[in-house]
């Protein structure tokens, strides 16, 4: 318990602050508690039906947007990709790593 009567249970999930698509399924992600990341989220976006409109389109892919308190990447159709899964895919990717192939 800290000062405050407050029962920690490890670190704080992480949030989002401000987010940008960029070309080729990549995101800008800008965390609330400081640093950038540039993350390739196309093997989330593959990996469940739900983004299937998502991942079909670069169009509605670029229709992003900070979910509510930060928790989340959304989209227009209701699509939702968590600020936790962008995480680990910030740590698990090499940003910057150049892309070779075409998705679409």
């Amino acid at each position: 318990m800290n000062a405050d009567g407050m029962i920690n249970v490890g670190e704080p999930l992480p949030r989002i602050a401000a987010c940008r698509a960029l070309p080729d399924f990549g995101l800008e992600v800008m965390w609330t508690e400081g640093g950038i990341d540039i993350v390739d989220v196309y093997p989330a976006l593959a990996s469940r039906r739900m983004f299937e409109r998502v991942r079909s389109s670069e169009r509605v892919f670029s229709n992003c947007a900070v979910g509510e308190d930060g928790t989340c990447v959304a989209w227009p159709d209701g699509a939702e990709l968590s600020a936790a899964w962008i995480a680990r895919l910030a740590e698990d990717i090499p940003a910057n790593r150049p892309s070779n192939t075409m998705r679409m």
